[in-house]
């Protein structure tokens, strides 16, 4: 990287709860997992200290008040670097909110803004402020070309001069082969906070950019040239470590300052011990206080962190192993991490899993984010053993699942055709057009499919969206108005009954549905809060969610975001029925309906 001094401070966005990296979320904060023993925030702040960025604000989200040390992990990694100031977020901001909270922070300059999953080893951030300086824009924006993989949803459309014009959402039937996408590093100038309100949700991307453009301020992007590494899955994790490994070091790594080379390509901090016939091949890093016994074999790439001990005829081969580890004799870890703290007795196998303490991981966290989508398995160590996840559990939930909306959604349709055609007939009466409301919806993985509701509002309703904007009732990026002047009469009343939802037991039984998960988002709103779309996209939307039962109508967006992250990490045939209980009761009572 070509270095460059500037006056300039910087933000780094780690305040989204779905920016969380799972199977470890519920105990590792993604800016603490080391990459080379070193936590991924150490890196960042090495390379922001190479352009002469001395201040640094870290926005956490407040779940990091459940993961002991974390906030002390993340305040350490300032030595020798920029200051860094933590500030824990009440309730989600959004990433343009969190910046408004930090005005009297970030003062008079240009400041970048980093998100928590960007490797910026891979950036040249001189070259990046340079181009940020020498125009008048508001907002630069660093992107690449090409998707990350198929499932990326997201593209930038870009014109000829490098304005940004919009962030739009690519569906899967569309064509993909140019891609341009952001990186998630920006360069601001602080006039642009004005345009931030003080309070409620704001999406940089998806609602400040466009509200920039519309007010004729320029947002500019700079497209790096090479790929730009993140952490976006645990395979990107273990991947980037492994390539740092066998690439990225060199004599001048931060990530081994205070280390010894005591082999070739093997780094060992403070009082390690490796025993005589133990065999160690790097490239290896091996943390503080660390004991490697007789026998053992350490083949690189791998990690390991401080106060572990390895027993005898141990054998390690391209894993990471967090701080404390301690495995007994014979044991063979091999394509795998695991977790701090973890003591696993001899004589057992650990091969392409992640290995957490008991008590870590649940069925939506480990079986849709991780053994379903990247080949590797969770096992829990309790006790002394290991004991794996069983993969088939979620297959046998999802069967369950599914039958559970067959059965209801036949029954349900059986039983209410007769309500159905007195409510269609009624619609018809009292409004124009037909008694249905067909809209593209977008399911699970990202696939559109077109769900079907009773019409509540007067003809063409959507056309005077626009209009009713800015009257809406609820934060965040989503439409909603409690007293609608488009409502009818007749749709009021199926509203307040939850009647108009009927129709989409066709979409339960087809499969495009379920009867429970996250509420099908209108494919416009897919660009918004990448992140928590990307999880929920994981399992098939629903009639009835978590968020519907937890106050419907009357929740913030952040509680909306919550909702569905904690109903992916946690479903279960419990969870369902308790949920489908609870909304019949709600419906039944008119909670929360609008």
């Amino acid at each position: 990287m070509r270095e460059g001094k500037i006056q300039a401070k910087a933000v780094i966005l780690a305040g989204s709860p779905a920016t969380a990296l799972f199977p470890l979320a519920n105990r590792y904060h993604k800016l603490a997992l080391p990459l080379l023993n070193m936590p991924l925030l150490s890196h960042q702040l090495h390379s922001l200290k190479r352009v002469g960025v001395k201040e640094v604000a870290v926005v956490l989200g407040s779940n990091v008040n459940d993961m002991p040390g974390v906030k002390e992990k993340i305040s350490g990694c300032c030595v020798d670097g920029p200051e860094v100031s933590c500030f824990v977020e009440d309730s989600p901001r959004g990433t343009a909110g969190a910046l408004k909270d930090l005005e009297g922070f970030l003062g008079p300059h240009p400041f970048l803004v980093i998100s928590a999953n960007v490797y910026l080893d891979s950036l040249d951030l001189s070259a990046v402020l340079r181009s940020h300086g020498s125009r008048k824009d508001g907002v630069t924006v660093v992107v690449e070309e090409g998707g990350r993989a198929k499932s990326d949803l997201e593209n930038v459309e870009v014109d000829g001069d490098g304005v940004i014009r919009r962030f739009h959402v690519l569906h899967h039937s569309k064509d993909m082969r140019r891609r341009v996408r952001s990186a998630g590093v920006y360069a601001f100038k602080p006039d642009v906070l004005g345009h931030i309100p003080e309070t409620s949700y704001m999406d940089i991307k998806e609602q400040l950019i466009p509200e920039l453009y519309r007010d004729g301020v320029p947002v500019r992007a700079f497209s790096a040239p090479g790929r730009i590494r993140t952490i976006d899955t645990f395979p990107d994790y273990f991947n980037l470590n492994r390539e740092l490994l066998l690439n990225g070091l060199d004599g001048s790594s931060a990530a081994l300052s205070g280390m010894t080379e005591v082999r070739d390509r093997v780094w060992a901090g403070r009082d390690v011990t490796i025993s005589p016939d133990a065999y160690v091949l790097g490239p290896v890093i091996i943390g503080d206080g660390t004991v490697i016994e007789g026998g053992s074999k350490l083949i690189g790439p791998a990690t390991i962190g401080r106060g572990c001990r390895v027993g005898r005829d141990v054998l390690v081969r391209e894993a990471i192993m967090l701080d404390h580890v301690r495995v007994e004799d014979s044991f063979t870890v091999e394509y795998s991490l695991v977790g701090e703290s973890c003591a696993i007795a001899g004589n057992e196998t650990a091969r392409n899993m992640v290995v957490l303490p008991d008590g870590s991981g649940g069925i939506g966290s480990d079986s849709v984010s991780l053994t379903h989508e990247d080949g590797m398995t969770l096992a829990m160590n309790e006790g002394d053993g290991l004991v794996v996840n069983d993969t088939s559990r979620y297959s046998r939930y999802l069967a369950i699942k599914r039958l559970i909306d067959v059965i209801l959604s036949l029954v349900g349709l059986t039983v209410l055709l007769p309500l159905m055609g007195v409510v269609a007939a009624a619609i018809r009466l009292e409004s124009s057009g037909s008694s249905l409301y067909i809209q593209e919806r977008c399911g699970k993985d990202g696939r559109g499919f077109r769900m079907y509701k009773f019409r509540t509002m007067v003809r063409d309703a959507e056309t005077l969206q626009d209009e009713l904007a800015t009257r809406k009732d609820v934060d965040g990026p989503m439409f909603k108005m409690y007293n609608d002047p488009r409502l009818t009469r007749v749709g009021s009343l199926l509203r307040k009954t939850s009647i108009d939802e009927v129709p989409q037991l066709w979409n339960v039984l087809r499969g495009d549905m379920s009867l429970v998960g996250p509420r099908p988002l209108v494919m416009e709103e897919m660009k918004f809060a990448p992140h928590w779309r990307d999880i929920r996209l994981k399992v098939k939307p629903g009639i009835t969610g978590l968020w519907q039962i937890n106050g419907r109508s009357e929740v913030n967006f952040h509680d909306w975001v919550k909702n569905d992250i904690a109903y992916v990490q946690n479903q279960s045939v419990g969870m369902d029925m308790r949920i489908l209980l609870q909304t019949t009761k709600s419906v039944i009572m008119g909670v929360g309906a609008t």
